[in-house]
């Protein structure tokens, strides 16, 4: 399956803004979670995104809490010879404050049904319809998410989880006390999923929200 989020709009990552979002894609991790990490606030995080900041104090701390250089992160540089991300990102639609993730460029990936999830672990990177509304309204059911399995799951980031008899959710990924984590629903109706006693794993992390824009 082809995907390309308006491709005839594509462009490089050249602006602050740009290069914390697609950082923080990359990181799978939310404004807020960011935020917390990088001793700064959300709504802070979000001005920087939105280009309403251009510049900050905080770029050590958010460079550091995203594993990038605060040389490509601030002004775009190459750093000991290592060539800076090169990944496309397409501008936000007017009036709709997209989903970072979602402006990442992303070419040919698999489409698999949420039952082959049931039978088999995925590889790679692939993109699935989520079934329910359990992250509503943040993803709600029908939306097409991208995920990849060679990625470690972060707090704050989305997660597929398995658990012990074998069904597939997706939500969200958050430590918990004596080193288990838990796998919490935005949506109060679902049920919150706990590491240990549901006998969890992580079997691949969000990348993208292709349809739909709000952050998870």
């Amino acid at each position: 399956m082809q995907v390309r989020l308006n491709d005839a709009m594509a462009r490089p990552i050249e602006t602050l803004a740009q290069r914390l979002a697609f950082a923080r894609a990359q990181a799978g991790m939310t404004q807020g979670k960011l935020a917390e990490l990088a001793g700064m606030r959300q709504p802070d995080i979000s001005k920087i995104e939105k280009g309403l900041i251009l510049q900050t104090t905080g770029i050590a701390r958010l460079a550091a809490a995203l594993n990038v250089s605060a040389a490509w992160l601030e002004l775009g540089q190459e750093e000991n010879g290592e060539p800076s991300p090169k990944a496309q990102m397409t501008p936000l639609t007017p009036g709709v404050e997209a989903h970072a993730m979602s402006q990442i460029r992303f070419e040919t990936v698999p489409s698999l049904l949420w039952e082959q999830l049931m039978s088999e672990d995925p590889k790679g990177t692939f993109s699935i319809a989520v079934p329910d509304d359990a992250m509503a309204p943040r993803v709600r059911a029908g939306t097409e998410c991208l995920f990849k399995t060679d990625l470690s799951a972060r707090p704050g980031a989305g997660v597929l989880v398995r658990d012990s008899s074998g069904a597939v959710y997706l939500r969200e990924y958050r430590e918990a006390p004596g080193g288990a984590w838990e796998a919490h629903a935005a949506n109060p109706a679902y049920r919150t999923l706990h590491s240990v006693a549901d006998g969890l794993r992580v079997i691949a992390v969000l990348r993208a929200v292709m349809r739909g824009w709000e952050e998870i």
